[in-house]
């Protein structure tokens, strides 16, 4: 079981299958110092926070996506297009390994061409398909998406690719709706990914969500 101690919390936050963790910090100053603490931990420098996997201490990036601000969730950093290029390229040295030879051969034969053809004595690297691949600044399509829908799309794509099935939000009940966040609820349940809501506020307990309350007397409600 993975869990999270904080030693303002006489227990710890657990990170079990279909889980929705509502943590609410009403000291504004205490909230802020957990959130710093969280961005530590997950940076993996030094915090009160601990993270622990079978009472093992471990790292929170490999488990957890940590999504302190909106624009977080961010479709074009360089992990995730980092991870898109290492998928395509496999796809076209393994299953379309005859058709990438034949267009880098005809690349390869139409820049020398070039070259031979120009008044300058010059030279190019060896040519090969991550360099197409690069060059055509391939990306996830979100364009048409909904904000709802781009946090699902985001969840199951660093799922999938990072193998990371926490994720821990700072604020995300004050940019979703009531029903939006029981279909967020309901895609996390189905595809068995847990969350911890951080926020400063008190809102209406939905179905599923498991609250914890620190109040402004640092006493746990």
């Amino acid at each position: 079981m993975r869990k999270l101690r904080y030693n303002l919390l006489n227990e710890e936050i657990d990170f079990g299958e279909y889980d929705v963790n509502v943590l609410i910090i009403e000291s504004q100053r205490v909230f802020r110092d957990f959130v710093q603490d969280l961005q530590y931990l997950y940076d993996g420098e030094n915090t009160s926070l601990l993270f622990t996997d079978d009472y093992e201490e471990c790292r929170l990036s490999n488990y957890a996506q940590f999504i302190r601000y909106m624009n977080d969730i961010d479709f074009e950093n360089k992990k995730i297009l980092s991870k898109v290029q290492q998928e395509l390229h496999k796809i076209a040295i393994e299953e379309k390994y005859i058709k990438t030879s034949e267009l880098t051969s005809i690349v390869e034969t139409y820049i020398q061409d070039i070259v031979d053809i120009s008044n300058f004595d010059l030279v190019y690297y060896i040519f090969d398909i991550d360099i197409i691949l690069k060059s055509l600044h391939i990306r996830l399509n979100v364009d048409d998406m909904n904000f709802l829908e781009k946090i699902c799309r985001y969840m199951d794509f660093t799922t999938n690719i990072f193998m990371t099935d926490i994720f821990i939000f700072v604020n995300l009940k004050t940019y979703l709706e009531k029903e939006e966040l029981l279909e967020l609820y309901n895609y996390c349940k189905y595809n068995k990914i847990s969350l911890l809501l951080c926020k400063n506020t008190t809102r209406e307990k939905l179905d599923r969500e498991k609250i914890i309350i620190l109040d402004k007397d640092l006493c746990q409600i």
